[in-house]
């Protein structure tokens, strides 16, 4: 590594991983070493999945979150950046990948701001890689079973391939 925290990649690796130059690196800190990946970007610029995001928060008027067992992925009618981590609590619970309802008091972030009221998981599979998603976030009044319902088929929806 240099002064300037750059690291050089052997032409071997390079090859190996498929990287070129100007591509993304996703790096992420692992016991006490870095794994190192190609960033593939699936739902991040997927336009698809903003516009499910955006359909769900006309319906219910909560906000709603995509995100992994570790980032936010995309978010709607909540302050949050894509890339946000996800609190530790949370990402036990999304591991499980069991739906849940939460009557006890559950935060999206570190941050105790955004109160979680309903998490329903996404499949793992070629487009999640890893335990993905869909929060919705408490609002003033409770969230209601047809609601839910619809939270339900979005992430259906987002789960399920483009067939483009």
């Amino acid at each position: 590594m240099d002064s300037q925290g750059r690291i050089i990649i052997p032409h071997e690796i390079r090859e190996t991983m498929g990287l070129s130059n100007g591509d993304m690196l996703e790096i992420r800190t692992v016991d006490n070493g870095l794994y190192l990946t190609k960033y593939q970007d699936t739902a991040l610029g997927d336009l698809t999945v903003k516009k499910y995001l955006n359909l769900l928060y006309s319906v219910i008027h909560c906000g709603v979150v995509l995100c992994t067992d570790d980032q936010v992925i995309a978010s709607k009618g909540v302050f949050l950046s894509d890339g946000a981590a996800v609190s530790a609590t949370l990402q036990e619970q999304i591991r499980s990948g069991k739906e849940q309802i939460f009557p006890a008091a559950v935060y999206l972030t570190n941050t105790p701001v955004s109160m979680v009221d309903t998490l329903i998981p996404l499949p793992v599979s070629e487009k999640f890689w890893q335990p993905c998603a869909l929060i919705i976030i408490k609002g003033r009044r409770k969230i209601t079973e047809s609601e839910r319902a619809c939270a339900r088929l979005i992430a259906k929806l987002i789960s399920t391939p483009n067939e483009n």
